[in-house]
């Protein structure tokens, strides 16, 4: 005899009473499952209806959001400790905006449902630890980025797929595709941050607070993650004799410069590190404190072959993902040609999408890249796939359950 519905849900309860007691919860990877369960308890209490309402709602949902981000709604609430103690009126709100109290009820009514502080009386509210986190410079300053990025070609990408044929940007051939942003603004999202100092600063807000969460709130580092002194220093060739990594489009240099500390305190020969940026980048890295031993080096990867040829170890983090399939077969054609068989090797730093059973938060990332890059996040199937095409090997994939971030290790294939 089929389970019932409430029996199903008993179960599945039982079984998530029983994860927490056996779950260190600080650890946000090892949480994920017990998400995942109560998200299953949740879908299967929810009437069909409601949960399709609910999805026809968010426009709502991110644009109060970001008028309430604007106004600093959130920073209001969080103003005067005890912050999470702290009734504040809609009244009190409307003053410090200049707005009008009826449109601060309304917008708050929404947050509240969302979850973003909360209401204790009519017209009375409190932070809590989501308002405070979406209050932060960063959080805020990514809610605007995102929603004045994303909302136009969002709103009209029925129109961009009419007039595509309904493929996916990544697969258009380069001469000819434009991302969804392109299609709608004329230029490419880089143009658009980098013409409006607004806009900059919002993305540059943003991507610092991205990469403090990743640091302190994705799980273990992948230094953690990934056997890197077994993988890349044993074997690699001490003293002079070689770059040991190179590290292409490095950013201001903090992962490399994390790395150079750990690799230091294993094996002081590793010596010759490379940071590749754009000509601009590297300039104002001149005066910012690199250790000796890293040479800095501008480098289009785009449209030169990789000047340094031969190192152990050349490191990708977040690159091909703001790329479509063809633009990236081009940037890893530069490296396979630099890279020495049986000896060097790629790592890539980016999401892993499972072949089945994706998060909703990564899919959606996913969607927001094709959207702003014309890129793709891939999956394990297609990361094979791409780099078999120019001549690369795949050793393995190192990820921790329920973190979409992973890294790959690839080897140029050797002539048969």
């Amino acid at each position: 005899m089929a389970s019932s519905p409430k029996s199903k849900a008993l179960t599945l309860l039982d079984s998530i009473k029983h994860d927490l007691l056996q779950t260190d919860l600080s650890n946000p990877s090892t949480c994920a499952p017990i998400l995942a369960k109560i998200s299953t308890l949740h879908h299967s209490l929810t009437p069909p209806q409601h949960t399709a309402a609910r999805i026809l709602s968010q426009p709502m949902q991110n644009v109060a959001l970001r008028l309430a981000t604007e106004m600093e709604l959130l920073s209001s609430l969080h103003l005067q400790p005890p912050a999470l103690n702290q009734n504040i009126t809609a009244a009190d709100l409307a003053r410090r905006a200049a707005a009008d109290p009826v449109l601060i009820a309304r917008l708050m009514r929404v947050l509240t449902a969302m979850g973003i502080g909360e209401e204790v009386s009519e017209g009375a509210y409190r932070g809590n630890t989501l308002s405070g986190v979406l209050a932060q410079k960063g959080f805020a300053s990514g809610v605007k980025y995102l929603y004045d990025a994303a909302t136009l070609p969002l709103a009209h990408l029925v129109d961009y797929f009419t007039n595509h044929d309904w493929r996916s940007p990544e697969g258009q051939q380069p001469e000819t595709f434009v991302s969804p942003f392109e299609f709608e603004t004329g230029v490419p999202l880089g143009e658009w941050v980098e013409g409006s100092a607004e806009h900059k600063g919002h993305f540059d807000d943003w991507k610092s607070a991205v990469a403090t969460a990743a640091a302190g709130g994705r799980g273990r580092d992948w230094l953690e993650v990934y056997p890197w002194r077994e993988r890349l220093v044993q074997g690699a060739r001490g003293g002079g004799s070689g770059v040991f990594f190179v590290d292409v489009m490095g950013g201001k240099g903090t992962e490399l410069v994390r790395f150079w500390g750990r690799c230091w305190e294993v094996d002081r020969t590793m010596r010759r590190w490379v940071l590749q940026e754009r000509e601009e980048v590297v300039k104002q890295l001149m005066y910012t404190r690199i250790p000796a031993g890293v040479k800095l080096m501008a480098y289009d990867f785009l449209e030169e072959a990789q000047p340094v040829r031969g190192a152990r170890v050349y490191h990708f983090r977040d690159i091909l993902r703001d790329w479509p399939t063809a633009e990236c077969g081009k940037i890893l054609s530069y490296i396979v040609d630099a890279m020495e068989p049986g000896y060097s090797k790629l790592i890539i730093r980016d999401v892993i999408l499972p072949d089945t059973g994706c998060s909703l938060n990564v899919a959606c990332d996913d969607v927001l890249q094709m959207v702003l890059f014309a890129g793709m996040q891939r999956t394990t199937t297609q990361w094979t796939q791409l780099l078999a095409d120019v001549g690369l090997d795949i050793v393995g994939f190192w990820s921790e359950r329920g973190n979409a971030d992973g890294v790959i290790e690839a080897v140029k294939r050797a002539r048969s």
